[in-house]
């Protein structure tokens, strides 16, 4: 599942896709326990990173959250491709977590 740090931190303006998402993750910690004995169920919570969602803010709002990002910088596909990776397609044990990956924002 991909979920978003939206459903971790209240946004205004994004009600609704923030109780999506942490319907998501309430979804993956059931689903977790339901298919413990067939599959891992996970959700990759990713921050905030330049996308069509992200255009409506202004530059120096972007510029704001990535200040405060202590990486410094916005999350980008890149950066959670390989964690997808690595749950999809070895067998970790990780099971019904969801596993912020935001540049350390949400900390």
């Amino acid at each position: 599942m991909i979920g978003s740090v939206c459903a971790q931190r209240g946004y205004p303006g994004l009600t609704a896709y923030s109780a999506t998402k942490g319907a998501l993750e309430s979804a993956t910690r059931s689903l977790a326990r339901e298919w413990r004995d067939r599959v891992l169920v996970n959700c990759v919570s990713p921050g905030f990173f330049d996308s069509e969602m992200s255009a409506v803010l202004g530059a120096n709002q972007v510029a704001s959250i990535a200040r405060r990002t202590p990486t410094g910088r916005l999350v980008t596909p890149e950066d959670i491709l390989p964690l997808i990776r690595t749950l999809l397609l070895e067998h970790t044990n990780i099971n019904g977590q969801v596993i912020t990956a935001d540049g350390g924002g949400s900390i």
